[in-house]
């Protein structure tokens, strides 16, 4: 029997991609900004300073196979070029990166797909009075990049930013997996994205959590489909996430994510399935497995900070026992300091109803924000 590829993954959290990873049979090494405490028990791990420079040196040093990363470091297509000298990548190049963030070439995939796309222009092309319009820079993760435009100060900054304006969409904001193949891609899932929690409103157009499977009609997932057949041609390739907005009942695209994102998780809980192999096989030019259907709900809630504080050993504690019965991940150490606004954990639940999920997913929340107030 052939031994499988020892991958190395990096990005600003690993942790979701790495456990995908180990549970499809890899070996792992990792690198990210937190090297949390759930991490060691799958793989040795890194964490990276300065960021993300440092992964550079970090990658030279280690025996693997294969590499990937995870957000944000599409935002960085040299650095991974230049990476990807040093070993093979699994992912996308940064030329494709790089297309990726021209809202005129996601205009042109939706218009091929029959898909519809905001309405995104250049700043100089729309009126001096800038309301009701966002600022769009396509160049961060986690809504960092996204603001709305009110006053003479907001455009400034679009300017400086080299920001696209773009009109907002109202709608239900959800994400499709997909894994693109050289041929071929498949509608892996589809989630919907979580509002932020009443406990921390900050992060507006910031990724809060995801649950599915999302109810879609008919001429949704049509569309959806259409999108797949699509994809096989821009030079993407393995997993990708697209954010959408669902629209009176028509799927609006928003930006495409190529690599292992947030939402992937969510789609593995749902179906069972340890959705890095698929990426394997696209990336290798291999036939995609077949697709696995949702067999429960799932969900996970990111944890943001309300204020700046210390990590208890009370909190520490806690996360860390209820990641081994898989409630909790990305578990902070004690002692660590954050600011108003930085990700503490990741909550996560699996039931037989959304319903059930959300309630899980609060109760959780609570316990957590109970915890923080602790002093040691």
């Amino acid at each position: 029997m052939s031994r499988k590829p020892r991958l190395a993954i990096m990005g600003a959290s690993v942790r979701a991609a790495a456990q995908s990873a180990v549970r499809a049979g890899y070996e792992v090494v990792a690198a990210d900004l937190f090297a949390d405490e759930d991490l060691p028990a799958l793989c040795h791990v890194t964490r990276i300073d300065p960021y993300p420079a440092g992964f550079i040196e970090w990658l030279a040093q280690q025996r693997f196979d294969a590499w990937l990363y995870t957000g944000a470091l599409e935002n960085y297509p040299e650095l991974v070029d230049r990476l990807a000298t040093i070993g093979p990548l699994w992912g996308v190049a940064g030329e494709t990166l790089q297309q990726t963030r021209d809202p005129a070439w996601l205009a042109a995939l939706c218009e091929r797909a029959a898909i519809r796309f905001p309405d995104t222009r250049k700043l100089e092309q729309i009126p001096r009075d800038v309301s009701g319009w966002l600022a769009k820079t396509y160049r961060h993760s986690s809504g960092a990049g996204v603001w709305p435009l009110t006053d003479e100060e907001s455009r400034r900054r679009a300017v400086a930013a080299g920001a696209y304006a773009q009109r907002p969409i109202r709608g239900l904001p959800m994400a499709a997996i997909y894994v693109v193949g050289t041929n071929q891609a498949q509608l892996a899932g589809v989630v919907e994205h979580l509002p932020p929690s009443p406990s921390c409103a900050a992060h507006r157009f910031g990724f809060h959590g995801a649950l599915g499977p999302a109810a879609l009609p008919s001429a949704a997932h049509a569309a959806l489909q259409r999108l797949a057949v699509a994809l096989p041609a821009t030079g993407l390739c393995g997993l990708i996430g697209v954010d959408l907005i669902l629209s009176e009942d028509e799927p609006v695209l928003l930006e495409i994510n190529p690599r292992y994102t947030a939402s992937v998780e969510v789609v593995e809980r749902m179906t069972g399935a340890a959705l890095l192999a698929a990426h394997a096989a696209a990336v290798g030019g291999e036939p995609l497995p077949v697709r696995s259907l949702p067999t429960a709900f799932a969900g996970k809630r990111i944890v943001y900070a309300s204020g700046a504080g210390v990590v208890s050993l009370t909190l520490a504690t806690w996360a860390l026992e209820m990641s081994h019965a898989g409630g909790v991940a990305d578990v902070p150490a004690a002692g660590v300091r954050f600011a108003a606004g930085d990700p503490l954990c990741t909550l996560l639940a699996a039931a037989a109803s959304k319903q059930a999920v959300l309630s899980e997913l609060q109760a959780l929340e609570a316990t957590c924000r109970a915890l923080l107030t602790v002093k040691n």
